[in-house]
């Protein structure tokens, strides 16, 4: 798990976003589950723009159009002339979430990122986003997994795009993004990491915070993190009382009590819709019990059954199917 500085880091230190969501924390996970669909497609480069070249913003900016189309994982080149060109290098548009990147994010881990984001938007995997309010509002957010080679790079391609002439900066189209590195990308891992046998993917993680904060908290408000939602009393519930800043120790009675001090109310919030939906899809102990015992100082209850015993309000939250959240884990296949 990454130092509280950077987790917060990524998730609230982007301040040129209005909505910046990324890693509060990449704690690990994954399921053994495999859903059927089609395997990742062999790497392949496109350099003319594609229909959503009309935008003012570029050919990786999601339109309302190609937010709808069933995603095909190309990676593609952003061309010389292109608001981002300069700054990152490639990019691949998952129903209403684009994915940009530096060199420094090979081809397979950028379809990787774009593939898990295709399996949580489309569990059912049927071409089509499983709630088209939820997608709607990614794509009105240009809601973009910002993929570099690590914060430092992040930051200096920031700087480059806050310096560029003219009032619209490169970046600033986007209002709900999320960080993501190569060394923290690895298909075929889970979120337990080496307590399930596997290497850790954080993905499985920080697109799903991207995809909470912009897309089914605006579509369903109750999925937010602020001001008092439904999420929020659930949450308050679980940490033993409301807490608007970290407690110096938690009550007895708590059973989430995650402890960065920098992580804000809304931060905490964000953490704890992972846990929940994360717990629920089987990603967390019931993989492997030892699991368990390395996030019980964030989340004690770690498998499914306990979490449907101990936590009613958000267990109720995250099954609700009016929702249409996912109720298959990514595996990293579409």
């Amino acid at each position: 798990m990454e130092s509280f500085a950077v987790e917060n880091r990524k998730l609230f230190g982007l301040v040129a976003m209005s909505v910046m969501c990324v890693a509060c924390g990449s704690s690990g996970g994954g399921s053994p589950t495999v859903p059927t669909g089609t395997t990742m497609p062999v790497t392949t480069l496109v350099n003319a723009p594609t229909l959503d070249s009309s935008s003012p913003y570029g050919v990786c900016a999601v339109t309302a159009a190609s937010a709808t189309q069933r995603p095909d994982l190309t990676v593609q080149v952003i061309p010389e002339g292109d608001p981002l060109y300069g700054l990152f290098t490639k990019c691949i548009k998952t129903f209403g979430v684009s994915h940009v990147a530096t060199d420094a994010f090979s081809n397979e881990k950028l379809q990787h990122v774009a593939t898990i984001t295709a399996e949580y938007l489309d569990n059912d995997e049927d071409g089509v986003p499983d709630d088209l309010a939820t997608n709607s509002a990614l794509e009105r957010a240009y809601a973009t997994m910002w993929l570099t080679r690590d914060d430092a790079e992040y930051e200096a391609i920031r700087r480059m795009s806050d310096n560029t002439a003219g009032d619209i900066k490169p970046m600033d189209y986007s209002t709900t993004g999320q960080l993501q590195y190569p060394d923290e990308t690895n298909a075929g891992g889970t979120l337990c990491g080496s307590d399930c046998g596997t290497l850790p993917d954080a993905s499985l993680e920080e697109v799903l915070h991207l995809l909470q904060k912009g897309g089914y908290a605006v579509a369903y408000p109750d999925l937010g993190g602020v001001p008092t939602t439904l999420l929020t009393e659930a949450m308050d519930i679980a940490r033993g009382g409301k807490f608007d800043t970290t407690p110096a120790a938690y009550p007895e009675e708590a059973w989430y009590h995650y402890n960065d001090s920098t992580c804000i109310y809304e931060c905490m919030a964000i953490e704890y819709f992972y846990w929940g939906l994360t717990t629920y899809l089987g990603a967390q102990g019931d993989l492997n019990p030892i699991r368990c015992r390395h996030i019980e100082d964030e989340w004690e209850p770690c498998t499914k059954a306990q979490f449907q015993a101990t936590d009613t309000k958000l267990y109720d939250l995250v099954t609700n199917p009016m929702y249409n959240l996912p109720t298959v884990m990514p595996d990293g296949r579409y």
